[in-house]
């Protein structure tokens, strides 16, 4: 390669990352920390992705609000000694207000927001499939450290198998 396109390759990195940063300056996280306890919050939405082993949820806020949650696997990495292991996965947050996407940060106030909302919604809904969903949600983020259910699991009621179970 020669050093144009290196420097150029170099820039293109540089400037996305910052604009990637500035997304993922925790502007959603402190919208979610702000809800009140007694927001209504619905899951409307749970699929798995194209890969096949992340899942995500949309959950409404408001009618004009839409996060979407996204429950990826990452890789286990072993902890150094002393420390803490790692998640084994990660929560992303995703809105179309926002131009990115941000990593929900274990323990953080919105963390306990969600847990919260969640918690509440699965005592109240009457819906089975929000139920199931708000609660297997709620049990992951209580603890990273297990790894989440697969979406073939049971624990998931995905809209991709709603729509294709046979009558």
């Amino acid at each position: 390669m020669n050093r144009v396109s290196v420097i150029l390759g170099l820039l293109l990195l540089v400037i996305c990352g910052a604009r990637h940063s500035r997304a993922a300056g925790g502007a959603m996280q402190e919208v979610i920390a702000a809800l009140s306890n007694d927001a209504s919050v619905r899951i409307i939405y749970t699929d798995v992705l194209g890969d096949k082993k992340s899942v995500r949820n949309d959950l409404q806020v408001s009618p004009e609000r839409t996060f979407h949650l996204i429950l990826r696997e990452t890789r286990l990495v072993p902890a150094a000694k002393g420390k803490p292991s790692q998640d084994r996965w990660q929560l992303l947050i995703h809105a179309r207000e926002w131009n990115g996407q941000e990593l929900l940060e274990s323990g953080s106030l919105a963390e306990k927001k969600l847990i919260w909302l969640l918690h509440r919604r699965a005592a109240v809904t009457t819906d089975a499939a929000e139920k199931l969903n708000a609660s297997t949600l709620v049990g992951v983020l209580m603890n990273r450290s297990q790894s989440f259910p697969a979406p073939n699991s049971g624990k998931w009621a995905l809209r991709s198998a709603a729509l294709t179970k046979k009558p």
